[in-house]
């Protein structure tokens, strides 16, 4: 399976990547591509940061071979993201082959242009505060202050049409929204009792 992770937020979208290629790779062969270089990379969650020469476009400029790309572990293997973004501009082809030619069970990509590829499963993550318009991803999920209750957006959640695993608030275990995301699994948003709105409106 390949997994698509996006978010405008780096930091959540490169936490939760790497919590679900931890999780994967327990049970099944996993890897973790980084297509976008941020403050906190997925080699520093790794501890590895500062050490590497050669990245994810360097093979795609046919610089180095395919086992000089991967960075192996014990866990989930990875790739890093380029270390300078404005020396190649990937193409879908350059990812098909790359995709093809990994032999992973599972694969995790952080942050790629949703037309990229086609057979995927991809999330989106949100931020409550800053909510999109729209979500081309088929899953997503929402990043919450401690007091957010999702249920008080019980309808701008529903008119995505996109299946909703949950949210994620600062600390948040994200293993089970990992584990939604790979079963498939979207939460259905309960309603506000009656009683139960008439007290929201006093706090």
């Amino acid at each position: 399976m390949i997994y698509v992770i996006n978010s405008d937020n780096d930091r959540a979208r490169v936490k939760f990547a790497v919590a679900l290629a931890n999780d994967l790779a327990k049970s099944s062969k996993t890897i973790l591509i980084s297509n976008k270089r941020n403050d906190e990379n997925i080699e520093d969650y790794f501890g590895m940061d500062g050490i590497f020469a050669y990245d994810i476009y360097d093979y795609f400029m046919g610089l180095i071979d395919l086992d000089d790309l991967i960075v192996k572990r014990d866990e989930a293997n990875f790739i890093i993201a380029p270390l300078l973004a404005d020396k190649y501009q990937p193409s879908g082809e350059d990812f098909s082959k790359l995709l093809a030619d990994l032999p992973y069970e599972n694969i995790i990509i952080d942050s790629l242009d949703f037309d990229l590829i086609k057979e995927k499963r991809s999330l989106r993550i949100v931020e409550s505060a800053s909510m999109p318009i729209d979500i081309k991803e088929e899953f997503f999920y929402i990043l919450g202050d401690p007091d957010f209750d999702d249920r008080t957006m019980k309808e701008k959640i529903e008119s995505y049409g996109k299946k909703y695993l949950g949210t994620a608030k600062k600390d948040s275990n994200l293993v089970d929204l990992a584990r939604s995301l790979v079963r498939g699994e979207g939460k259905v948003v309960p309603k506000i009792g009656f009683f139960e709105k008439i007290k929201m409106k006093f706090r």
